[in-house]
């Protein structure tokens, strides 16, 4: 009976010993694994919070840029008026450079080429952007958008009755594009686009007669 009993305790023996070996029971490693869960979690949150301060810092910088760079637009603007306004002071009372009559399929003008004197004028600044470029050299550029309207008066003969009929505002959209280089921003190119043409003008201007 003996001789029975003793492959019995062998095989429980060899059985535990593989199931422990196998890893089946391992308290060990069961209360170390929440352990290395919550040290990777942490770190992936430390990481998001270093993430997030390098954009925020990132952001501010770029709103700091484009803050000067808007000024340094404005500026060029306010020049670029200047200087456009000392030359319309110059041609008041001579006839416009213009060709007026393309335009009369959408606006209430003649087809007919006439002559127009400048009796007045006026500026004023529209919107302005900052634009992200394709240029290393000039990674950005800057657009604005200034209003001219010109007060012009038809020629007609002197013993008219009425002069209302032959005044004229012609509103114009300017879009300046501006480069920055290392010193002072450079208008690089100009548009320009009729946008109205309207037979009335004001009041003083109309009393400034040739």
């Amino acid at each position: 009976m003996k001789i029975q009993k003793m492959p019995i305790k062998i095989a429980l023996s060899c059985l535990f010993f593989f199931f422990t070996g196998a890893g089946v029971f391992y308290p060990l490693s069961a209360a170390e694994e929440p352990v290395k869960t919550s040290s990777a979690a942490d770190a992936g949150i430390a990481l998001e919070h270093v993430l997030a301060k390098l954009e925020a810092k990132k952001d501010e910088e770029f709103k700091k840029l484009v803050a000067h760079l808007s000024e340094q637009v404005v500026e060029t603007v306010d020049k670029w008026i200047v200087q456009k306004s000392e030359l319309r002071r110059a041609e008041l009372n001579r006839l416009v450079d213009q060709n007026w009559e393309k335009l009369s399929l959408t606006e209430s003008i003649s087809p007919v080429h006439y002559d127009y004197y400048l009796k007045g004028y006026n500026f004023s600044k529209g919107k302005s952007d900052i634009l992200k470029s394709d240029s290393l050299t000039v990674p950005y550029k800057g657009r604005a958008l200034v209003i001219e309207k010109l007060y012009v008066e038809k020629y007609h003969s002197p013993d008219i009755s009425s002069i209302d009929p032959y005044f004229f505002t012609v509103t114009t959209q300017i879009t300046l594009n501006i480069e920055f280089d290392q010193l002072t921003p450079v208008v690089t190119s100009i548009d320009y686009k009729v946008v109205s043409i309207e037979n009335e003008a004001p009041e003083e201007i109309k009393r400034t007669r040739m």
